[in-house]
């Protein structure tokens, strides 16, 4: 049978007439431009659907990416990410060595999220040290005397019974000032004076905290991050790394891609985030969560929306210097004289005669066109303009040059072998400045 590309065809009958409706499949229509930069020295085993999932991530996590600091600011800054513990309960007493294992795993983890970030972006941190503020034990938690042996001069609070939020978008200019004895009466603080202590790995502040308790419950957003039921031998810290790595991607703002609602393209995708865990060469990350990462970390260091296209007029916020207004864009027609500078050039179009320059017209027709083998012709009409003509894709790369010397030019392009997509129509006069740009469309 021939594979079809649509999920599904229509017959309706009626007399002699019949209508045949299908439906193409959403996943498999994608516009990778905008995300090609973010697969650099990625192994990308579909680019349409690493693109398509990319832009649904960056839609549904817009409101966190570009206004809230993660840990990869804080490991930007300074290569550390300070964390601290918060146990609820546990089995039998809390070790050293447990604590050592956990921390060291942690860090194991976090190393293997930045990989490749350098390959994108060379100012992008590629290695971090993870540091421990202080512990927090609920009320019931058994500490072991070695644990006081490694751990005692770090700060501790004991009979704890709170769950201690907070929400705070920029933790750069935080710091622990002093412990709140009087909400909490009934806990134990140590240091009690913080104004002559000294930390043991040099820290005022944490980040992020590593919470436990012995039933399930793995969740994490970028302020804690609780691996509840995950530790598999509570006297070494042993844990189920790949869950671990999981909420670790939510601290980094990676969201669920399992969830067929809000990723409905992402069946089958290989993402330590999806369903379809993976261990492949020493790392549960994996090449889509590398892209993804790449992502964030350009919105965590530039606060810039690069990887979008808001304004649909087919170029980047990367390239477009107004992504508020189609009318503006690299391929966008320059109005001489205006004072607006409508292709990104740098500056606005300045030419002696506008009474002449308001005279030329460009017609491109029949727009859009449909690319059939063999009988695609497209025309382009020209007056008033004497210099070149040059048809490029959106990718900026020229496919016909045309040396335009009359005051009507007409002319005619085979286009049945091009590739949908938006293809434009540059006018460049005789002192190489572009003065009109007409888009056009393949389907």
């Amino acid at each position: 049978m021939k594979k079809r590309n649509f999920l599904f065809t229509i017959v309706v009958a009626f007399g002699f007439a019949s209508v045949s409706l299908a439906q193409v499949d959403p996943c498999l229509e994608c516009s990778i431009n905008c995300y090609e930069p973010y697969f650099v020295n990625v192994n990308v085993s579909d680019s349409c659907q690493f693109a398509k999932n990319a832009e649904r991530f960056r839609e549904n996590l817009s409101s966190n990416l570009y206004y809230k600091r993660n840990p990869l600011w804080t490991i930007k800054q300074n290569g550390e990410w300070v964390i601290y513990y918060h146990i609820e309960n546990w089995q039998g007493p809390v070790t050293d060595i447990a604590i050592k294992n956990l921390t060291n795993k942690y860090e194991i983890l976090a190393n293997q999220w930045l990989e490749g970030l350098t390959d994108f972006d060379a100012a992008a941190p590629d290695k971090v040290t993870i540091k421990v503020f202080g512990f927090v034990f609920n009320a019931g938690v058994v500490v072991d005397p070695s644990f006081y042996n490694t751990f005692g001069n770090y700060p501790i609070v004991t009979n704890w019974h709170n769950q201690n939020w907070y929400q705070v978008d920029n933790f750069d200019s935080l710091k622990v000032l002093g412990n709140n004895v009087s909400a909490y009466p009934n806990a134990k603080f140590s240091p009690t004076d913080w104004g002559t202590y000294a930390h043991p790995e040099g820290v005022d502040m944490f980040y992020t905290k590593f919470w436990h308790k012995t039933t399930w419950d793995a969740v994490a957003q970028r302020q804690y991050l609780k691996i509840g039921g995950c530790i598999t031998n509570y006297a070494t810290g042993e844990t189920l790394d790949g869950v671990f790595s999981h909420e670790m991607g939510h601290c980094f703002f990676h969201d669920d891609l399992y969830d067929m609602g809000k990723y409905p393209c992402a069946k089958g995708l290989a993402s330590v985030m999806n369903s379809d865990i993976a261990f492949v060469n020493g790392s549960w990350v994996t090449d889509f969560d590398k892209v993804i990462i790449r992502i964030v970390w350009e919105a965590q260091n530039y606060r810039e929306n690069l990887s979008v296209d808001l304004d649909n007029d087919g170029f980047c916020a990367n390239a477009d210097c107004d992504e508020n207004n189609s009318a503006i864009s690299p391929a966008a027609l320059e109005i001489a004289n205006n004072g607006v500078d409508e292709n990104c050039d740098g500056s606005d179009l300045v030419i002696s005669s506008i009474q002449e320059f308001s005279k030329l017209t460009i017609h491109v027709y029949p727009n859009p066109i449909r690319s059939n083998p063999g009988n695609s012709v497209i025309n382009i009409q020209v007056n008033n303009f004497s210099g070149q003509l040059i048809v490029y894709n959106r990718l900026g790369q020229p496919l016909k040059t045309v040396d335009v010397t009359t005051q009507e030019s007409s002319l005619q392009l085979e286009i049945s072998d091009w590739q949908s997509g938006i293809y434009f129509v540059q006018l460049v006069n005789s002192d190489s400045q572009m003065i009109a740009v007409e888009k056009f469309i393949v389907e």
